[in-house]
């Protein structure tokens, strides 16, 4: 292999991708490291895109929150007409809901029926944070058996359904919960953060946390009940830090191609023949300001550049304040 121009791939920086589909006559010439995407072909290097990285997420101590409790229900009232209830006492808890699960249930209140068409109303104060309330209902002292609604106002007036049989928790129940996060510019969206996981009660809250990206001017954060399946997006922040309490969301996954392609800053320095990346003796030959997906030639960068055998070629690329070598090969004698 001769000639000043034969540079080999051997490094690729997670931050720049770079795409070029290589003839099989080219491959012998310009070869590319294992795992990577980054080509050279005759000596252009293509398709240059700046990107942000995922962010790297962390999950702290989950928490009580005291704001999340059993509802207390008002003194019920009773219509005889509107409903299909018959003659009897009947017996009423709630629950406070949230997308973890359910409060221990509330104090009992009861309501005695005449005749066989009453209704009985039940109202409560509003639970901030909670996502709705359970209501079950028994026709004894603390035998409520039959879950008759989940509503997500502070009143519910019972006429009669049949409901489903269920017993209210005496503590809070729990459920599996997994996260990610991505980062987010004006051209688009990141891949999602690793995944983090716990178990959490319906009262409690799990604080995520996360390093800032470079270049993001937002965050989307992602729930789900299943491992890899997180397609709730329960928030949109500008900080580093969101605690997630429980909330609805909306129904909405993490992309699955990277959407953040910007310009960048590329240029080549040269190392004299036995130097190491990182040393003092760069000598800078060029730089490009590059459009997102733009192509840049070698052959520009090293046409004047006195390259003698053994000499290391340095390809850099600047994105978001941070350089990162993209590119190294050897000139070949």
């Amino acid at each position: 292999m001769t000639g000043t121009n034969v540079i080999t791939a051997s490094s690729i920086s997670p931050q720049v991708l770079v795409s070029q589909q290589l003839g099989t006559t080219e491959a012998a010439l310009y070869t590319v490291p294992a795992g990577s995407s980054a080509k050279i072909s005759h000596g252009v290097l293509c398709n240059v895109t700046g990107t942000m990285p995922a962010p790297a997420l962390t999950l702290g101590a989950l928490a009580t929150q005291s704001n999340i409790v059993a509802p207390t229900l008002a003194a019920p009232t009773t219509s005889t007409t509107g409903g299909t209830l018959a003659a009897a006492t009947y017996y009423y808890v709630a629950t406070t809901t949230t997308a973890f699960g359910e409060t221990a249930k509330s104090a009992e209140v009861s309501q005695v029926t005449t005749g066989t068409t009453s209704t009985v109303t039940l109202s409560w104060a509003a639970i901030t944070g909670s996502t709705g309330t359970k209501i079950y209902r028994g026709t004894a002292a603390g035998a409520e058996n039959v879950l008759v609604a989940t509503v997500t106002g502070t009143s519910w007036t019972d006429t009669g359904a049949a409901g489903t049989t269920a017993t209210p928790p005496t503590a809070a129940t729990s459920s599996a919960v997994f996260w990610k996060v991505s980062a987010k510019n004006t051209a688009g969206e990141t891949l999602p953060s690793s995944e983090v996981t716990a178990t959490v009660a319906g009262n409690q809250s799990a604080p995520l946390s996360w390093g800032a990206v470079t270049g993001a001017v937002s965050y989307n954060v992602f729930r789900g009940t299943s491992a890899g399946n997180e397609n709730i997006l329960v928030a949109n922040v500008t900080g580093t830090s969101y605690s997630d309490l429980g909330n609805v969301g909306t129904s909405q996954s993490p992309v699955t191609t990277q959407t953040t392609a910007t310009s960048v800053l590329v240029y080549l320095s040269v190392l004299a023949s036995g130097q190491t990346l990182g040393g003092n003796t760069h000598r800078v030959i060029n730089a490009y300001n590059l459009a997102a997906n733009d192509t840049l030639s070698l052959a520009n960068y090293i046409a004047n550049a006195s390259l003698g055998p053994g000499d290391l070629i340095a390809g850099y690329a600047q994105y978001g304040g941070a350089v990162t070598a993209i590119i190294t090969g050897t000139v070949h004698a």
